[in-house]
């Protein structure tokens, strides 16, 4: 059984070929198998791209051929001047030295021209080797082999060459589509908070919007994002430094400790963020984390020094009793329109860390009074321990003297 790691926008494809080709192995009584592994990530060198991308690959255990008449693909040939690279597909059997200078003639029907690649076939009877040309295998085995299938896939398209250059067509296949690049989440978060933090966040229809700002810097680089959108971005060493590096560890820390109540926002983000990679297309979801992540941090900093600031505040007296004679000093917290005139809401304190909140309809000047009330409800606020009241009586402090 052969292993090859197959990119993401191929196992379709590919597949579908091998579906075809166990109906064809049935049919002729040959065995096959195919198991698809979990997948995993790979940072390819694309030259005419001008620097690293990563692709998923999903590796598969393909075995199985079907033949006739005992014929079995074997490997390919590649012709060149000085000799033929052979790409074996079948490794548990071994290929006759000939093949490694054979001229360019196919053996079944006789005919040399510039092939690109010939094919190496064996009777698994009669043990005898040909060389022959794509149209030919057909004549043998009808072009169904589930290893040339695979090898094709991945060691045609995929394999690199001892520099670490990516042969075939990857570039072109990004760049219309076919293929998509993924991205570390670690450093799209990266780049996401530094353009937060000099911009502010942008929106899905602000132009440009920080999303497809880090879309372009990291799939363009800094120049060019520059140049596209006229902006003046931070430069790699500041947006990927050490200190970057810990906030955004502390962001995918927060986004994946909340307890998630129903928010399909959160379940999407805490989904991701699981991941180590991530694809362009939700790049929206992660653009967004740092400048929530600053209005939560923004939030809970607020909350907290309201709790200190409010630590000593106790709520006064029992619900429903009344209590007379309490020197309070009054304020306006604010006031709204009803069917029965306008309502204002006051703010008492007193000296013994108490705070007091009244709805009426009266006004009153700001100042300094004598207070008699009933206690309605003890409440909070912003981490303020506050007491309604209602049936207050007031009189001036001055007038009282």
């Amino acid at each position: 059984m052969a292993i090859y790691n197959i990119p993401e926008y191929r196992m379709e494809e590919l597949e579908k070929k091998l579906a075809h080709i166990s109906k064809k192995c049935a049919k002729y009584g040959n065995e096959f198998s195919y198991t698809k592994c979990d997948p995993f990530f790979e940072t390819i060198k694309e030259d005419s791209l001008g620097h690293d991308f990563t692709i998923k690959l999903f590796p598969v255990n393909v075995s199985g051929t079907a033949h006739i008449d005992n014929w079995e693909f074997v490997a390919i040939l590649e012709h060149h001047y000085n000799g033929n690279i052979i790409k074996r597909y079948n490794t548990d059997i071994e290929i006759p030295e000939r093949f490694k200078t054979s001229p360019n003639i196919c053996e079944h029907c006789h005919v040399k021209r510039d092939r690109l690649n010939m094919y190496v076939i064996h009777n698994t009877e009669t043990n005898e080797w040909k060389q022959v040309g794509k149209s030919c295998l057909k004549s043998y085995t009808n072009g169904l082999s589930a290893e040339y299938v695979a090898a094709w896939m991945s060691a045609i398209e995929l394999l690199t060459d001892a520099e670490g250059r990516l042969l075939g067509d990857i570039g072109d296949e990004l760049s219309d589509g076919r293929c998509h690049p993924y991205y570390e989440i670690e450093r799209i978060l990266a780049a996401a908070l530094a353009i937060t933090d000099k911009y502010g966040y942008r929106k899905a229809d602000d132009e440009p919007c920080t999303k497809n700002i880090v879309k372009s810097l990291l799939f363009n680089g800094i120049e060019q994002t520059e140049q596209l959108y006229r902006l003046d971005l931070p430069t790699e060493n500041e947006i990927f430094s050490a200190s970057a590096s810990d906030t955004v560890k502390s962001i995918i820390d927060y986004y994946q400790s909340i307890e998630n109540d129903g928010s399909e926002f959160l379940h999407n983000v805490q989904v991701i963020l699981s991941e180590r990679y991530c694809e362009p297309k939700n790049f929206g979801l992660l653009a967004y984390l740092p400048f929530g992540y600053k209005k939560a941090m923004e939030k809970m900093a607020r909350e907290r020094k309201d709790r200190e600031d409010n630590a000593g505040y106790e709520y006064f007296g029992e619900v429903g009793k009344r209590y007379k004679n309490i020197i309070v000093t009054l304020s306006t917290l604010t006031s709204y329109e009803t069917d029965y005139g306008v309502t204002i809401i006051y703010k008492m304190t007193d000296t013994e860390n108490h705070v007091f909140t009244w709805k009426t309809g009266n006004y009153f000047e700001a100042g300094n009074y004598i207070a008699a009330m009933s206690v309605k409800d003890h409440k909070g606020y912003s981490g303020q321990k506050q007491t309604e009241v209602t049936r207050c009586k007031l009189e001036s402090v001055e007038a009282a003297a």
